[in-house]
């Protein structure tokens, strides 16, 4: 058994050659700062129609991976996971989403990120209504087969009103590292032992090791990888709370209950403002009746505003008035409680 690489690339940017010398440019940028300053230059040749750069959210490998992540793996030496140090470093790529923020803020960014396919960034592009575009080099050939320009010759060097493929910009020209290749692998087996019984059971074995259960939960557990079977995915925490040696109720109050959290606040926090506002259901099916006991806090209060008991009292608005700034105190530290606490269990994930 044996695996080969039988194609790969690396991530790059097109660019349209035409809005790049509109904007003043005579070649693509080859820093950070100079395709920043590009892409909101070229954006401003018609605001509205004409933009410096998208990102398309719809195809999340586009935003995590070659748009983020490979491009900027030149200027930052580690992709997110860095093996040198065995942990994910994800921070030291915040300069190239503070530029990515800057380009949006500008209004250079083509709108509609979330609801923008990779496809449809290609169309805008081959329309002439980006200038930048990000992607892997494979995207070379999609362009030209599938989303020419109007006129000319998409692709040459020497038409300037088509587009040419470059290397990713860099954050500093005078500390780069190497550009990774994505490579796609097969795994073979040899044509010797094909009719091998006792050979393809050993292949097998391999193969299962590498699938299994126990290498899979590993590599989870020591966050090197995300498992490729779904049953594995959809308990691999529990799984590896078993490895560690947690018990039942352990599992229970560290993994179930804070993975319930988010949903068991709402729903609590709900409930309570319902019960706290509630006054129409009340009113309507006992006014408070009998003798007062299905009064809840909102009914007592516009009783004493409104005096629609019978036999009640005359209106009391100051003491009506007193409850209701309470019941609104003690709402507005119900409300902060749960902002904060949502706050912390966002963060602990």
């Amino acid at each position: 058994m044996y695996s080969v690489v039988f194609y790969g690339w690396y991530a790059g940017f097109h660019y349209n050659k035409s809005l790049l010398q509109r904007a003043g440019y005579s070649a693509p940028p080859k820093t950070w700062k100079d395709f920043e300053d590009a892409a909101i230059k070229i954006s401003k040749l018609d605001p509205g129609r004409i933009y410096g750069y998208a990102m398309p959210l719809v195809w999340s490998p586009d935003f995590t991976s070659w748009m983020t992540e490979d491009f900027a793996i030149s200027s930052i030496g580690h992709p997110y996971y860095n093996a040198t140090v065995d942990k994910y470093q994800f921070a030291d790529f915040s300069p190239y989403f503070e530029m990515l923020g800057r380009i949006r803020d500008a209004e250079a960014m083509f709108p509609g990120m979330e609801s923008l396919s990779d496809d449809q960034q290609q169309a805008q592009f081959a329309a002439g209504n980006i200038g930048f575009l990000g992607g892997a080099g494979w995207n070379v050939g999609v362009l030209f087969d599938q989303f020419p320009f109007s006129g000319g010759d998409p692709g040459k060097p020497n038409d300037p009103n088509g587009w040419d493929y470059a290397p990713m910009p860099v954050m500093d020209p005078n500390n780069v590292y190497a550009t990774p290749v994505s490579a796609s692998v097969s795994v073979f087996v040899s044509a010797q032992v094909r009719n091998d019984k006792d050979k393809l059971n050993k292949v097998g074995d391999v193969l299962r090791l590498a699938c299994g259960d126990e290498i899979q939960i590993l590599m989870m557990s020591n966050g090197k990888n995300i498992p490729v079977r779904a049953d594995i995915n959809a308990n691999e925490l529990y799984e590896c709370a078993t490895l560690v040696g947690a018990s039942g109720p352990k599992q229970f109050f560290h993994i179930t209950i804070p993975m319930l959290g988010p949903v068991m606040q709402i729903i609590l926090m709900l409930s309570v403002l319902g019960a706290m506002r509630i006054a129409d259901v009340v009113i309507v099916m006992t006014n408070g009746q009998p003798g007062g006991t299905t009064n809840v806090a909102m009914t007592h209060i516009l009783k004493l505003f409104f005096n629609f008991d019978p036999g009640g009292s005359r209106r009391q608005y100051g003491y009506g008035s007193a409850l209701a700034i309470i019941m609104g105190v003690i709402l507005a530290i119900m409300t902060i409680i749960y902002l904060k606490n949502s706050k912390r269990m966002k963060n602990a994930y």
